[in-house]
Parts: structure tokens; sequence; C-alpha cells
């Protein structure tokens, strides 16, 4: 079951009805629940107070008072330290940056992970001859806000530079260790699988008490053996970050032809009301722009990081050998 992130193609403007997490599907609340949002339902109700956690039912929502209230006051707490009056109604220009970059690398994700694969296997030789910690080495993308980008998300900012970094021990926090090991656990099986490296977003003018270098947001992104080489060109890593820029995005679609159930399709985000709406590239008109398009077929594995895993369980599901991770199902 592929994650429903990549196939997401309507993605709602900041607002002060949630703090975070639009356009992504969440986990009831109320401890013991094990309901999820999916595509293509209604959105559970969120907490009025805190913007922040949702619950599946009202019942569920009041049984897991108790509990959320203390975490409820630190919500607000934190967002008013952070310059977010979302608890108040008020639509400020942190949270609308804030969320902008949780779009951002949501929906360019694909693609991240391809420029991560690329610096981390074009410094692999350097890496190895400084004796690097692999498992502390992450990867930094340092972005600029784009205040022109007229809301678009996937076009609201530019790419500073990619690095990678080996960090202390100490900067790792446990629930982060943890997921790494989880993560290499349940892929035992996969020979292509290298490692799992924490990936920060990291945009600088938007500071706060509580993020004093700017906006950060953090994913994971999977190291592969490299199965074409052609990836390791400088051309490649160029194409890349020429299609972040220029704010293409790719989706999964169904394929009513082909013989896989899904494909990889580019397109772009157009504005609705108060939501974007990815449109596919048609093939026929994919020639006109200055960038050629490379083979979706060679783009960047997909991540189905919800086999991790089971509802409920702490240790990881592992996958058996032969696992299709590419699955169309």
């Amino acid at each position: 079951m592929p994650s429903d992130d990549y196939y997401k193609t309507v993605f709602k403007s900041p607002s002060t009805k949630v703090v975070r997490n639009r356009n992504k599907n969440s986990a009831c609340g109320y401890t013991g629940c094990k309901s999820e949002e999916s595509a293509g339902r209604p959105r559970f109700p969120v907490c009025a107070s805190c913007k922040h956690t949702r619950y599946c039912s009202r019942e569920h929502q009041v049984a897991a008072w108790k509990s959320h209230k203390a975490q409820c006051k630190r919500y607000q707490e934190r967002d008013e330290a952070e310059g977010i009056r979302a608890a108040l109604g008020l639509l400020t220009p942190h949270q609308i940056v804030d969320n902008l970059l949780e779009d951002f690398v949501h929906l360019h994700e694909s693609t991240f992970d391809e420029l991560a694969n690329f610096i981390y296997h074009v410094n692999l030789p350097k890496l190895l001859a400084e004796q690097v910690d692999f498992s502390r080495v992450t990867v930094n993308v340092y972005l600029n806000y784009l205040p022109d980008c007229e809301g678009n998300p996937a076009k609201a900012f530019e790419i500073e530079t990619i690095a990678l970094k080996e960090v202390g021990s100490e900067s790792l926090s446990e629930k982060v260790k943890k997921y790494r090991d989880d993560l290499k656990r349940s892929r035992q099986n996969d020979p292509t699988f290298i490692q799992g490296v924490l990936c920060s977003y990291h945009v600088a003018g938007y500071e706060s008490p509580l993020q004093p270098t700017g906006l950060k947001t953090t994913n994971w992104v999977i190291i592969y053996k490299p199965h074409a080489q052609f990836k390791l060109e400088e051309e490649w890593n160029q194409q890349m970050l020429k299609m972040v820029q220029g704010g293409i995005v790719l989706r999964k679609v169904r394929d009513e032809e082909g013989p896989r159930k899904y494909r990889w399709v580019p397109g772009f985000l157009f504005k609705g009301d108060s939501k974007w709406t990815w449109k596919a590239i048609p093939p026929d008109l994919a020639d006109r722009f200055s960038m050629n398009l490379p083979p979706v077929e060679y783009w960047g594995r997909q991540k189905i990081t919800t086999f991790l895993y089971a509802p409920g369980a702490t240790s990881a599901w592992v996958a058996p050998a032969g696992f299709l991770w590419e699955s169309n199902d």
C-alpha cells in the first residue's frame, strides 16, 4: 500500500483552521485509538484551542481531554513563542512561511531524494577517506523564501545549497536513533538499501526563541545503491535542481494503458479559491520547456514508510526478501 502522499493532488493554502499538517493525513489523538485519516474522506476535527491535535470523534476528544490539556497549553505557548497566532484566529507571516515550507518539502520529496542520493554517492570517497561515522551523517538543505511566489507552495523557496554534515551523537535524539535503526532493520532483506539519513530543511530570516537559526523541518531520505550510473553525473543533479526551481512536481497517477497500475507523472500546481491543484504536463507540451524532463521511471524510488510500524506497534516490521518496494498495489 503506497503512501497517500505521492497521489495527493490538492493542497490547501495556509489558514488559521489548523497550525500544521493541513495537507497530510493524521491519526486520532486519543491513546489506544488506531483510526487514521485516509485520502478522499473528510478530515478528523481538530482541537479548537491548540489547532494541532485531531480526533476521529467527539467522544474520543472528550475522553482524551485529561491527558491533552497540558499538551494543548504547551502547543499554544510554543506557537506564541514562534510567532504563530492561529489559536487567536490570526494568520501571521511566520505561519504562512512555515506552512509553505512544510508543503514545499512534501511536494518535492521524491526530487529531494534524488538530490540527497547524488550528494551522498559523489562525496562517498571523501567520507570514507575521512573515516566518517555514517550513522551520524545528515543531509542539510538551505533554502531562501521567495515572497513573489504568489502562495504557490511548489515555488515558494529557492535552494541555496545542499550539504552533508556529520553531527555529534548527542545531536541525534533517542527517537531519531531508534527510527534510523528500525528503518535499517526493516530493510535488512533489501540488497539495494544502504541507510536512512535524516534530512533537515532550513530557512533563515524567520528566527524565534525556539528556533534561533530560523525555520526548520525534517524528513527521512533513504540512500540506495545507484542502479543507474548516469545518476552520479552532475548533469543529472542540475536537472533535479531545475525541476525544483521550476515548480515541477511529480505525482503518481493511475496508468490506464501500461502494465503497471500507477506511474510517475510531472506537473504544475494551479491556484483555486483556497487551494492549489496539481495538473499533469501533457506529453506533447513537455518539449516546450527549456529543461528536458528526465524519464520518470528513473526518478526517486518510492519510500513506503507506512510499512515501518504496524498500527500500535513499537518495533519495526521486517520486509521479506524480494519484497517489491516499488509496488503499485
